[in-house]
């Protein structure tokens, strides 16, 4: 026996909103044939395309939050260049200047 058939069943299971783990999916496939017929099925991996299509968004969002943070770099960066350029130059002007 696996803990689905003694703690749970599987509408139970997808009334949770915690999301599904890879061992909740293991442990759930021979349950599921058992138990239910193929429309079970059907909703487990309706299931799985929700928590892909959540991951895929918590994705997009953390490469727009690095994206975002690599412009902020990018243009310190860019300023920080030509601060280091004209302070070179003051200072090649200067040692020219007193030779």
């Amino acid at each position: 026996m696996t803990d689905w058939d003694i703690n749970t069943t599987f509408t139970e299971r997808m009334k949770d909103e915690r999301p599904l783990t890879f061992a909740d999916f293991v442990g759930m496939l021979d349950w599921l044939k058992k138990t239910y017929n193929v429309s079970a099925i059907g909703v487990l991996e309706l299931r799985a395309a929700v928590q892909l299509d959540q991951t895929s968004k918590e994705t997009r969002r953390a490469t727009e939050k690095f994206n975002n943070s690599s412009d902020k770099l990018s243009g310190r960066i860019y300023w920080l260049t030509w601060g280091v350029f004209i302070l070179t130059a003051v200072l090649v002007i200067l040692a020219v200047i007193k030779r």
